[in-house]
């Protein structure tokens, strides 16, 4: 789920409908609550799937089964023994992701309306001050880390999130089908409506519907992660596929590009062009994308260097076949699978990404009904419309999180008929 939805429910929970700590600011610890929990969230769920995976993997090793026979408990088993071995993957993990939470302050602060480095990032952004966003960027550059994890799932529930993305896409499609009204006709005498019959999901502070908004909201979110995956895979399997058939000092010079690649994390890389390309939905998609090309590079690189060495490429190349023909007809089938899965929860990553940038004014401009937009323009109104900032969140929610569970099963059935092959 994204973070700033999180911080959002829990703004209109704990500082609107129950007072508990103060909604902005940065006077006290109870300040830090919020703002913490926010960006904790989201990474507990990263860590908790890493730490399954491996604890399941540690449980299936030869010496748990010595460890049984000698007649240790199951609790001891597993928390002294499959525990420990599961632990160490989690924690290199979660020193990796420290990139990723300084580069999610920016988001947090400008919610909460805190001071610091990512708020200051984002001023400077708007304010076109390049030599701050660069001097800006070079304190919180950090080795990459690994992709966000979706939710994993059997088949039936990977049949279900097919049929709840198969709904979002139909209403980005079509979305004159759901509902006829304008998503962007203000209606004075209809401002900030409870959720009724006739307005499904209540109407915002311009007294236009929300459920119409959200409807056609669908459209920008979905072509911006499809259009964002697509110039990552452009760029991916051009600089992969090269690199991967390269020897010698072309390898070394892109492999090394790809380690400064890596060195910003996506969502800076994407702060960064808008700041210079400026705001709006298209330099979204551009930025977003070249943001992932290192990614889908690295990984379509050692897969063409295992390809490349096969008897058939081989068998191929000693035929005379042109180069060009080798990589479309040989090389590039049978490496791109891999990239393919991994592009199936790119286009998750991207909306949120998207969704996010929306949200602190350098995506989408008012009125476009767009999720991230929405949710930024339902900040002012959490104790009076709370529901102005609870079905944005939800549907982006609900993409996010069918488009992983799809593309998670998608990735085990590939790694299962790879293994049984």
């Amino acid at each position: 789920m994204p973070s700033f939805w999180i911080g959002l429910l829990l703004l209109t929970a704990f500082s609107f409908q129950i007072p508990i700590f103060p909604s902005s600011g940065a006077r006290g610890f109870d300040s830090l609550v919020l703002p913490a929990i926010t960006l904790a969230i989201p990474m507990t769920g990263v860590l908790t799937q890493v730490l399954r995976e491996r604890f399941d993997e540690a449980l299936g090793q030869p010496f748990i089964t010595t460890v049984r026979t000698r007649g240790a408990t199951e609790v001891r088993v597993r928390l002294v023994h499959a525990l420990r071995h599961a632990v160490i993957p989690a924690l290199t993990f979660s020193g990796a992701i420290l990139g990723s939470l300084l580069v999610g302050t920016a988001v947090v602060e400008t919610l909460f309306a805190r001071p610091g480095l990512g708020r200051t990032l984002l001023t400077a952004v708007l304010g076109n001050d390049v030599p701050l966003v660069m001097g800006i960027a070079t304190q919180i550059i950090t080795p990459t880390f690994a992709k966000r994890i979706g939710v994993s799932g059997n088949g039936v529930v990977a049949a279900i999130a097919a049929g709840v993305l198969g709904i979002i896409v139909l209403l980005a499609i079509i979305p004159g089908f759901f509902t006829p009204i304008d998503p962007i006709a203000a209606n004075t005498s209809a401002v900030l409506l409870a959720p009724s019959a006739e307005h499904w999901f209540g109407t915002d502070q311009l007294g236009r519907d929300v459920f119409a908004r959200v409807v056609h909201g669908a459209r920008s979110s979905i072509l911006l992660g499809v259009g964002a995956t697509l110039v990552a895979l452009t760029g991916g399997v051009l600089i992969g596929v090269t690199a991967g058939l390269s020897r010698g000092w072309v390898d070394r010079i892109l492999s090394r590009a790809l380690d400064i690649l890596f060195a910003f994390p996506d969502l800076l890389i994407a702060i960064l062009l808008v700041a210079v390309l400026g705001p709006g939905l298209g330099t979204l998609v551009v930025a977003i994308g070249v943001g992932a090309i290192g990614g889908y590079a690295r990984v379509l690189r050692s897969q063409v260097q295992v390809v490349r060495n096969a008897g058939y490429v081989e068998s191929a190349i000693g035929l005379g076949h042109p180069t060009p023909l080798v990589v479309l007809k040989h090389v590039l089938p049978n490496s791109i699978g891999p990239l393919l899965v991994l592009a199936t929860i790119g286009v998750g990553v991207a909306i949120i990404s998207g969704a996010a940038l929306s949200f602190v004014g350098l995506g989408a401009a008012p009125p476009t009904p767009e999720w991230g937009l929405m949710l930024a323009e339902s900040r002012d109104y959490l104790s009076r419309a709370p529901w102005l900032g609870v079905w944005p969140g939800v549907f982006l929610a609900l993409t996010v999180v069918s488009i992983n569970v799809i593309g998670r099963y998608a990735q085990r059935r590939f790694l299962s008929g790879t293994a049984s092959a």
